[in-house]
């Protein structure tokens, strides 16, 4: 088997944060008004995830749209790290692989973390839920990613720290890799489990590449 591309996920894999609605936007939305429910949050930021909103419109929705755009700066420049280990490791990636990103994120958010970390630089193409309409851990989402990439699945591996999206990649049959930086390995979900960017190169060189090859 050859393997061309590697396709990860964002928060919680290329980025340090994890869980950016629990731990990140409704803490900020919340100190800034304590009157916004919770639940409305998760209602707007779910619909602009899926480009039923723009990034405006969720703001105005929370009746914050009188910070805007200040507000949705200020959020997205203090909220997302570049994992260092990514960075570390990416040109080793690339030097052996195409690589791609697939993610559940709003649409005009993802194009700016995009700008701002020069992502295009490390990725081939960047798919955002809210550029498609469709959220992981659809099969649809997979389904279209593999379509409109020309991708052939047995070719790829899909790393992502969530069980139910590598489950669903599987079910395509994408290969899959799961990376645990942030709790412990549980039941069998994916092929391969691993706990670093090292770890996982390693990984994708002793079982799905030829050692002689890859650089």
């Amino acid at each position: 088997m050859t393997i061309k591309w590697i396709i990860f996920d964002a928060m919680g894999v290329i980025f340090q944060e994890r869980n950016l609605l629990n731990q990140r936007l409704i803490p900020f939305i919340k100190g800034i008004s304590k009157n916004i429910r919770e639940r409305d949050i998760r209602r707007c930021y779910y619909k602009a995830s899926l480009g039923k909103l723009s990034s405006f419109k969720f703001w105005i929705k929370l009746g914050l749209d009188k910070y805007y755009p200040e507000i949705e700066f200020d959020f997205l420049y203090n909220n997302y790290t570049l994992d260092r280990e990514f960075l570390k490791n990416s040109e080793k990636f690339k030097k052996n692989f195409s690589l791609g990103l697939l993610t559940n994120h709003i649409k005009e958010w993802m194009n700016f973390l995009a700008d701002r970390f020069n992502l295009n630089d490390y990725f081939e193409f960047i798919l955002s839920s809210g550029d498609v309409g469709i959220r992981k851990p659809s099969k649809e989402l997979y389904h279209y990613l593999i379509e409109k990439n020309g991708l052939i699945p047995e070719e790829c591996i899909v790393v992502d720290d969530k069980l139910k999206n590598l489950n669903a990649a599987s079910q395509v049959g994408l290969n899959t890799i799961r990376l645990i930086k942030h709790s412990k390995k549980v039941g069998f979900c994916s092929e391969f489990e691993v706990t670093s960017f090292k770890e996982l190169f390693t990984t994708v060189e002793n079982f799905f590449g030829d050692k002689n090859k890859l650089k």
